[in-house]
């Protein structure tokens, strides 16, 4: 005979300075609605607080019990207070872990007027660097106590070096694919990209050594890298999608799409609303994120193609955009008299567009310069009716 299942319960103290909300039993969609409106309760009786969700008593939590929770951490940070939780472990701990809620949830949101510190017995969610050492640790004890200098970072991830070894910090579910996919692509192509040493979806780190050369972010390329470039998305767009399948996403690449959360001059931004060209049919494997800032040259030649987060099957156009973007119509007429049968140029000078406002608009908002340099750069070019400079957004 089963044993009953937990009597589910919700315990409030708000004895303290924080609200304790202790939950016993299962979080469900059966059972959300309960702790929601318990949340609810707390917010209209005390203003800009804090609200600690005790889980160590929850046996299991269900996808409807986190996005539910997620919804409350937002409406507490609307009405000024803020939301997360402490306690968790064993499989709950691990499926917050695995849906990346663990990260959010576990850090307090506290009133944008009025921050407050996170109460005692809060999780503390890992850094970046902290998994970086974590992973580490586990794959490469003789490296474990050795310094780790942060390379850069991205919207998505965190890079590191620790020694001869660059470690990437990610979401926890794109690491293993990303090392699928890599073993894959360096089977068919003809530039160097990253040879894995290690994935560890636990941390959300990819490790592989050191690839020669740097980033021609802010730099001209040379003419000659023009060629090689061409023969390696030749062959990269060459890969059997059948390869690949479960291990890069299916993007649809539609024009239109790209300007619902385009940022940037109205000027800018009208012009693109009115060139949209026609979607491609055409899907290939794509780096999906080839600028400068991911192709490192020494000496006149590419010596790595990386940074492969962005991976999808998608228009080919994209991987010609970034090359465009960033080194002028010349060297993408060189990549593409090696690459063979080109895609539409209209696409291609469209979506060159839009990834230099994004770039645009990332550095400016994180203070990037680089990017937002590069991008002012790029936007004189490719608006070539532009009149006002690139700053004066109106």
């Amino acid at each position: 005979m089963n044993a009953p299942a937990d009597p589910f319960a919700v315990t409030v103290d708000e004895s303290g300075d924080a609200v304790r909300v202790a939950v016993q039993g299962v979080i469900d969609t059966a059972t959300t609605g309960r702790l929601t409106q318990c949340i609810a309760g707390v917010l209209s009786r005390r203003q800009r607080t804090e609200i600690v969700v005790d889980l160590s008593t929850v046996r299991l939590l269900a996808a409807g019990g986190i996005r539910a929770m997620l919804a409350a951490r937002r409406h507490a940070a609307e009405a000024g207070a803020g939301l997360y939780v402490t306690g968790a472990h064993g499989i709950v701990s691990t499926v917050l872990q695995l849906t990346g809620a663990y990260a959010e949830l576990s850090a307090p949101v506290c009133s944008p007027h009025d921050p407050a510190p996170r109460p005692e017995g809060a999780a503390i969610v890992p850094t970046p660097r902290e998994r970086a050492r974590q992973a580490l640790r586990t794959h490469a004890p003789d490296l474990a106590d050795a310094g780790i200098t942060e390379l850069g970072r991205g919207l998505d991830n965190t890079a590191f070096r620790c020694g001869e070894l660059v470690l990437r910090a990610a979401d926890h579910d794109v690491v293993r694919r990303e090392a699928a996919l890599l073993a894959v692509v360096s089977a068919h192509v003809s530039l160097p990209v990253p040879a894995v040493r290690f994935a560890d979806p636990a941390t959300g780190v990819l490790a592989y050594p050191l690839l020669p050369g740097r980033p021609l972010l802010g730099r001209p390329a040379p003419a000659a890298l023009a060629a090689p470039l061409g023969r390696f998305l030749r062959d990269l767009h060459a890969i059997p999608l059948s390869m690949v399948d479960g291990l890069a996403p299916v993007e649809d690449a539609e024009p239109g799409e790209w300007l619902e959360d385009l940022d940037g001059p109205a000027e800018l931004l009208r012009m693109l609303h009115d060139t949209i060209p026609e979607p491609s049919h055409r899907r290939v494997l794509a780096h999906a994120d080839l600028g400068a800032e991911h192709i490192l040259e020494r000496d006149g030649a590419v010596t790595g193609v990386i940074d492969w987060t962005d991976a999808a099957v998608t228009d080919p156009a994209l991987d010609f955009a970034r090359l465009y973007r960033d080194f002028g119509p010349e060297f993408l007429a060189a990549v593409l008299a090696e690459y063979g049968e080109p895609p539409a140029r209209d696409r291609i000078e469209f979506f060159a567009r839009c990834a230099a406002l994004e770039d645009l608009a990332y550095g400016r908002s994180t203070d990037r310069f680089e990017y937002a340099r590069a991008a002012e750069r790029s936007l004189a070019r490719l608006f070539p009716t532009l009149r006002a400079a690139p700053a004066d957004d109106s």
